[in-house]
């Protein structure tokens, strides 16, 4: 009996170290439709079926959506393995019983669920920056903005420009805009002011950037002196 407790113990402590089982060595391919494998044949699985490993938010969105409120149903309580890795010999899975996320080595065995290979039109979408549009109510808040009407506080312009659904601009572009726009004979209505830029010396002052001339000076954040010049993001 005492031997019989230590080899079961033994058995839970590998099963908390390796994962759910362990995978059989084997030359041949493995169907991981049916047997755990290692990460490797679960990638190699879902490759030669035209598919992929699902990132770990993909299995999330799967659990949430099968196994959240039935736990120990069929397919709910086992882990899957993920496409993304912790290091160099570890792999992320998530625990269709609990929602959990946990890393495994990559020669554990775990159970394998193929996602679909996204096509070049998702691809290009997913890499597109997404735009950004103010709300109504954010316009209404700039309006009652002081950076609305003249000058205002470093403060006042940073929430101003955030209402309209930007930020405000770096020194670097303020400068670019300088140089576009009040150099030479390009001289425009806008040159005669300083604008707040997006950061500062430090947590008291921002630097500005003068349309008049081109120079560049640190201003208290709380002073009303300066104009406000919003970016998109």
């Amino acid at each position: 009996m005492k031997q019989l407790n230590t080899t079961l113990l033994l058995g839970l402590a590998l099963a908390v170290l390796y994962g759910p089982a362990a995978a059989q060595d084997s030359a041949a391919p493995v169907d991981c439709g049916r047997k755990f494998c290692n990460w490797e044949q679960a990638a190699d699985y879902c490759k030669s079926r035209g598919g992929r490993l699902p990132t770990r938010a993909e299995l999330q969105k799967i659990w949430n959506s099968e196994c959240a409120a039935r736990a120990g149903a069929r397919g709910c309580a086992r882990w899957y393995w993920s496409s993304e890795e912790k290091g160099g010999e570890r792999n992320w899975a998530v625990d269709f019983e609990t929602g959990a996320e946990r890393s495994y080595p990559k020669v554990s065995g775990g159970v394998v669920r193929c996602a679909a290979r996204a096509t070049a039109a998702e691809v290009r979408a997913a890499a597109a920056p997404k735009k950004k549009k103010a709300p109504a109510a954010n316009k209404a808040r700039a309006a009652n903005n002081p950076c609305s009407k003249g000058r205002c506080t470093w403060y006042e312009a940073a929430d101003y420009c955030g209402a309209l659904g930007g930020r405000l601009y770096t020194i670097n572009e303020l400068k670019d805009i300088y140089l576009a726009e009040c150099t030479g004979a390009r001289r425009t209505k806008a040159c005669t002011g300083w604008y707040w830029s997006e950061k500062g010396e430090n947590d008291n002052y921002a630097y500005g950037k003068s349309f008049y001339d081109g120079n560049t000076t640190g201003s208290k954040k709380t002073e009303k002196t300066l104009y406000a010049r919003c970016a998109r993001w």
